[in-house]
């Protein structure tokens, strides 16, 4: 569970984590958007973040407390794209949706959506208008 900007893993072991922008992760991600992935928590695999996600702040962590069992935030890749973050995340199977933030171009969108669609996996595609203010 995510509070106060650390992590219980379910072995007791507490990890602090720094935020890639204070001003993104403090507005959260939209409840509509988390309503309609906690949904998605009766399926056995992953809901995935990228690098460049913010996190869900602590009163939406509380409020759709199934997510927080199958939200799992991706770490910044050294080599790869976000496209090709997703894109992997998507073939590999693991993942029942994506959440990406940044700048998709329309093609980029429909191809992932294509994609996804052929491994049962959703993308949600996070811009300015899908934070909390």
């Amino acid at each position: 569970m995510l509070i106060n900007n650390s992590m219980q893993s379910r072995y007791n072991v507490s990890r602090s984590y720094t935020s890639f922008d204070s001003a993104a992760a403090q507005r959260g991600i939209q409840d509509e958007i988390l309503e309609k992935l906690s949904q998605l928590t009766s399926r056995p695999q992953w809901i995935l973040l990228t690098a460049e996600c913010p996190r869900p702040s602590t009163s939406q962590v509380l409020h759709f407390h199934k997510l927080g069992n199958h939200m799992v935030q991706m770490k910044p890749s050294a080599s790869l794209n976000q496209y090709q973050v997703v894109e992997k995340a998507i073939r590999s199977g693991n993942a029942c949706a994506i959440i990406a933030n940044g700048s998709f171009t329309t093609q980029q969108q429909a191809t992932l959506n294509a994609l996804a669609l052929g491994h049962q996996c959703e993308v949600i595609f996070l811009s300015g208008e899908h934070y909390l203010h």
